[in-house]
């Protein structure tokens, strides 16, 4: 801490330094200002707060429209489900017969191991929403890969390969659903046989 000595110099060096800076000054600066210039000075100053002010409240009234606008589009298509899923043919081919129909089949397939597996599924009017199609085998207990094509209208061709431990009874069960649970789904299933 500063001596009280030190500091009464240290302010009248100060001082002097602010009377040779006010000595130093144009006259202009050291004179009042008028009312006049005072008032056109606060209104300028005014001017550009208010042009600021309305610029963030035009900003800020847009941003709440846009941000009303992608609530209410939000609305509209969270809830929106897929169309539902319409009923399908189903006609498998392979083995040593092929079968069409659209319900639960009671005529047993025989199947050979190793044997290609064609399916197609039709829907009964056209469904350009995207669906899923599975292919188990219940009797060996898993699903079998599968290469599928889609047309546009929604039918399916799907093509499996049995495996070559095929059990010697089971049932195949081809399974098509929507994107969207809700969208529903549609089974087809066919008791098998091993054929030698």
């Amino acid at each position: 801490m500063p001596l009280p000595e030190q500091t009464l110099a240290e302010l009248s060096r100060l001082a002097r330094e602010d009377e040779a800076l006010e000595q130093r000054l144009p006259p202009e600066l050291s004179t009042p200002i008028s009312a006049e210039k005072t008032a056109a000075l606060v209104g300028a100053i005014h001017g550009k707060l208010g042009a600021r002010t309305r610029r963030r409240n035009f900003l800020a009234a847009g941003g709440a429209v846009a941000a009303m606008a992608a609530g209410v589009a939000l609305f509209f298509t969270a809830g929106r489900e897929g169309a539902p899923l319409p009923l399908y043919e189903a006609r498998v081919e392979g083995g040593q017969q092929s079968e069409r129909s659209s319900a639960p089949h009671s005529e047993v397939l025989r199947l050979r191991a190793g044997s290609k597996l064609r399916f197609e599924l039709r829907p009964q009017s056209d469904y350009p929403e995207p669906v899923h199609a599975r292919v188990q085998l219940l009797g060996a207990g898993k699903d079998l890969e599968l290469d599928e094509q889609r047309s546009a209208a929604g039918a399916l061709k799907l093509e499996a390969l049995l495996p070559a431990s095929l059990p010697e009874r089971g049932e195949i069960v081809v399974t098509v659903e929507g994107a969207s649970s809700s969208q529903g789904t549609q089974q087809f299933s066919w008791p098998f046989e091993r054929s030698p």
